[in-house]
């Protein structure tokens, strides 16, 4: 989200502490042409961060999240 000529708002997701977080990120920069470069290498890290989406999670981290979920979801057993 452009907030001036100087300036970019943006979220994302913060993953740095193995959860997801949505945080709120600014940059102001000293020029428009200093602008202009961060919009471009921005959009393009994000084009790339696109095609890698699904991939980030490894094996492991899938199986104990499917595990937990089904311990979660799974009834006592009743007692006869």
């Amino acid at each position: 989200m452009k907030t001036n000529d100087k300036s970019w708002i943006w979220s994302c997701y913060d993953y740095s502490d193995n959860e997801s977080i949505l945080e709120k990120l600014c940059g102001r920069f000293t020029s428009v042409d200093e602008f202009n470069r961060f919009k471009k290498v921005f959009e393009e890290v994000k084009a790339t961060n696109a095609g890698l989406e699904g991939e980030s999670k490894k094996p492991e981290e899938t199986k104990e999240k499917t595990e937990e979920t089904k311990e979660k979801t799974e009834e006592p057993a009743k007692a006869e």
